[in-house]
C-alpha cells in the first residue's frame, strides 16, 4: 500500500491515470483476443462435428443401402436355386427359362452391375460367383456334377453370410439388445 502511495507522490496524475488507461486497455485488449480465439475454436470444432455428423450419417445411410442391396440379391438367388433345382428335377417352372437364358437370373446379373459400387469388391465378386455356380448347376453333366457345384454353391453362400454378419455386426444384435428410453 505504502508503494501505490509513494507512486502518487513522485508522478503526476495525469501520468499515473494513463498508466492505468495503458493497463486496462491492455487487460481489455487481451481478454478481447481471448474470447476472439475461443469463438474461432469453437466455430471451427463445431463445423468439425457438423461435418463428421453428416460423413456418419452418409456412411450409415451406405451400410444401410449395403446390406437391403445384399439381402435382395441373395433372396433372389436363393429363389432362383429352388427354381433350378426342381427344373432339374423335371417341374416345369414358369418364367425360369427363355431358350438356354434363365431369365431371373439375368435380372440378378443386371442389378448386381448397377449396384457394384454399393456392394463394393468385398461382396461383389462372390455374388457374381453364385449366380456363375447356379449356371453351372443348371448345366450339370450328372449328379456327382451337379452335387459338387451345389456344395461350392453353399460354402460360398455360408463365406457371404459370415462376412454380412462381421461387416454389419448381426451377432452383436440381439433380442435383448434395446434402445433407452428418454425420460418423461
Amino acid at each position: 500500500m505504502t508503494d501505490i502511495l509513494e507512486l502518487f507522490q513522485s508522478y503526476s496524475p495525469a501520468l499515473i491515470f494513463a498508466a492505468a488507461l495503458i493497463a486496462a486497455a491492455v487487460f481489455v485488449l487481451k481478454k478481447t483476443t481471448e474470447k476472439a480465439i475461443n469463438l474461432e475454436f469453437d466455430r471451427h470444432a463445431k463445423a468439425l462435428t457438423l461435418g463428421l455428423e453428416r460423413r456418419s450419417r452418409f456412411e450409415e445411410m451406405v451400410l444401410i443401402e449395403r446390406y437391403e442391396t445384399l439381402n435382395d440379391l441373395l433372396s433372389r438367388l436363393d429363389r432362383i436355386a429352388s427354381d433350378v433345382r426342381r427344373y432339374r428335377h423335371g417341374t416345369d417352372v414358369e418364367g425360369l427359362m427363355r431358350g438356354t437364358e434363365i431369365v431371373p437370373l439375368t435380372e440378378v446379373f443386371e442389378r448386381l452391375s448397377t449396384r457394384r459400387h454399393v456392394l463394393t469388391e468385398r461382396f461383389y465378386p462372390k455374388l457374381d460367383a453364385l449366380g456363375g455356380l447356379l449356371i453351372q448347376y443348371l448345366n450339370a453333366r450328372d449328379t456327382i456334377e451337379a452335387q459338387r457345384v451345389q456344395g461350392e454353391y453353399k460354402r460360398l453362400l455360408n463365406t457371404i453370410l459370415d462376412e454380412m454378419s462381421a461387416v454389419f455386426g448381426l451377432n452383436r444384435i440381439s433380442a435383448d439388445t434395446h434402445v433407452p428410453q428418454a425420460a418423461s
